[in-house]
């Protein structure tokens, strides 16, 4: 939030030494310092009401001496504000990728770098501002202006389209993504049609006069010619002749149901003989003739019962032993860190949860710290490093040549156990 307020009050900035610069007016510096503070104030109590009031009375008052006297030094100014709030927004975004060591795979780096080397490379020939033609009698167009706001964002949309063709798999648009070399090609496609489009105003003597601006210089900007062919030339070297990348399919293993073995012991009845013990008698009889007693022998009765019991609890051990090695297999599966949390269950690049419409695209987990990836963008991570995303930790050739991957399905039972615990 606070990012934005800044980004409005640099445009806001600009928009009024845009505004000043066509009227003719003249502010002194102390003018620009006491504008910019009492914005700060404003926006640092919140007084929103008071804010906008300020910037109502203030901008309708320039407008007013500026109605019919719109020019194309008043678009450049706006164009600058916007430059440096993106290029602000543009580092910042940089910034928090390197934290994580991820590859700048996203439709902002690619496609907003190009967007802003063709936009400021084509303004340079409506521009007031640093117009002066460094290759003049060439029949092309270079500006102090293209170099200094097109060329930086032309030189890394050359190294973000030789990376989708070469080193992005994937390439991430918002929530969704799509396949690396398809979207250097729509970016190709998109560059290759408005060049022609470019070439058509400008080569075939457009009448400009129908156009609310007209342009200082009628030569073609060199940037947009130069990075048309250079797309084409890798659109056409590695779209299609070289082979597409291959992943291996996803192995689901399946583990067969575990076998309860029989635990029906044999019993057999033994009866043991009891042999009759004779009670002799110690004392002396007392009658002339000895009396001599016999006990029948005891009746052994089988243990049914017991071996029974004993039958059914040993029945009961597979299941628990079953438990104990899948809360193992999951437990082995849980990412490694001092607290686990929600964060922790998230890809290390493109930082979403794993989700049931992601099976096919398996997940790996990272031998060190256990920190789960999606295996496209994981196997596209190694081929430009040998680290982990996430710990920074060596990651073998063995594990790199073969990853393990696991299906989507599994590790999703593995949040899902995570889940539980901490409820």
């Amino acid at each position: 939030m606070v990012k934005k307020r800044l980004y409005f009050i640099i445009f806001l900035l600009f928009l009024i030494i845009a505004i000043v610069n066509i009227t003719g007016l003249t502010i002194s510096k102390n003018d620009y310092l006491t504008i910019l503070a009492l914005m700060i104030i404003y926006d640092h109590f919140n007084l929103n009401t008071l804010n906008v009031a300020v910037y109502i009375f203030y901008l309708s008052y320039e407008f007013n001496n500026a109605i019919g006297h719109v020019s194309s030094v008043f678009i450049s100014w706006l164009l600058i504000g916007f430059w440096f709030c993106f290029t602000v927004k543009f580092f910042s975004l940089i910034k928090y990728h390197r934290e994580f060591n991820s590859p700048h795979n996203t439709s902002f780096f690619i496609f907003g770098s190009l967007t802003m080397a063709i936009l400021f490379s084509v303004w340079g020939n409506f521009t007031g501002i640093l117009d002066m033609n460094i290759l003049s009698g060439n029949g092309l167009y270079l500006s102090s202006w293209i170099i200094i706001f097109a060329v930086p964002y032309f030189f890394y949309s050359l190294y973000s389209l030789y990376s989708c063709f070469k080193k992005y798999y994937v390439v991430h648009m918002g929530q969704k993504s799509t396949n690396g070399r398809n979207f250097g090609n729509f970016c190709t496609f998109c560059i290759i049609l408005y060049e022609l489009v470019y070439l058509f105003l400008f080569y075939y003597y457009i009448d400009f006069n129908y156009f609310p601006l007209k342009p200082i210089h009628q030569n073609p900007s060199l940037l947009v010619i130069f990075l048309s062919i250079y797309s084409l030339i890798l659109s056409i070297r590695y779209g299609k002749s070289s082979a597409p990348y291959t992943m291996p399919e996803v192995a689901t293993e399946i583990r067969p149901p575990p076998q309860i073995r029989d635990f029906n012991i044999p019993t057999t009845r033994r009866t043991t003989p009891v042999r009759p013990r004779s009670n002799v008698p110690t004392s002396r009889p007392r009658s002339q003739k000895p009396t001599v007693t016999v006990s029948r022998p005891r009746r052994q009765k089988p243990a049914s019962r017991i071996t029974r019991v004993q039958r059914q609890s040993r029945v009961q051990v597979p299941s628990k032993k079953k438990k104990s090695k899948m809360s193992r297999k999951l437990k082995g599966l849980m990412p490694i860190a001092g607290v686990v949390t929600v964060e922790d269950f998230k890809c290390i690049f493109c930082f979403q949860l794993p989700k049931p419409s992601d099976r096919g695209r398996g997940i790996v987990l990272c031998p060190s710290c256990k920190h789960p990836a999606h295996a496209d963008a994981f196997k596209d991570w190694l081929r430009s490093s040998n680290l982990c995303s996430r710990c920074g930790a060596t990651i073998s050739a063995s594990f790199r040549r073969n990853p393990k991957i696991i299906s989507v399905k599994v590790y999703l039972q593995v949040y899902e156990a995570f889940s539980r615990k901490k409820k």
